[in-house]
C-alpha cells in the first residue's frame, strides 16, 4: 500500500531536492541509493503489475531506493508540486543508476 509521507519527512524531500542545495547522491547517503527512470512508469500500490497505479513517473525522474522484493523494488518519489512525496512498487527493469542522457532528452517532456 502507498503511504503519504508526513509532512516533516515530505518538507525535507523538497529542500533536498527543490532548490536546498543536496545533490540526489547527497540525499542517497541519508535514505538510500538513487534510481532514475529508464522510461514512463507507473508506482503501483503492490509488486504486481495488476495493482493499482498510484502515479506515473516520467522518464529520468529520480526515485529513492527504500528496499526490494523479488525483481521490484520500493521507492520513494521526491516530492514534486502539489504532489508531493509518495511511496510504492516499480518493476527493476524500469530503473537505472546511470542517468546518462537524462538532461537532454527531458527537455522534450
Amino acid at each position: 500500500m502507498v503511504r503519504p509521507l508526513s509532512a516533516a519527512a515530505s518538507e525535507s524531500s523538497r529542500q533536498t531536492f527543490n532548490g536546498g542545495g543536496d545533490s540526489p547522491a547527497a540525499a542517497a547517503a541519508q535514505d538510500g541509493p538513487v534510481y532514475y527512470l529508464v522510461e514512463k512508469a507507473n508506482l503501483r500500490s503492490d509488486t504486481s503489475m495488476t495493482s493499482p497505479a498510484v502515479r506515473v513517473l516520467r522518464r529520468c525522474d529520480a526515485v529513492l531506493y527504500v528496499q526490494g522484493r523479488e525483481d521490484w523494488f520500493r521507492v520513494r518519489t521526491l516530492a514534486s508540486g502539489v504532489e508531493g512525496a509518495a511511496e510504492g512498487w516499480i518493476h527493476g527493469y524500469l530503473v537505472s543508476k546511470n542517468k546518462s542522457g537524462c538532461e537532454e532528452k527531458r527537455a522534450a517532456y
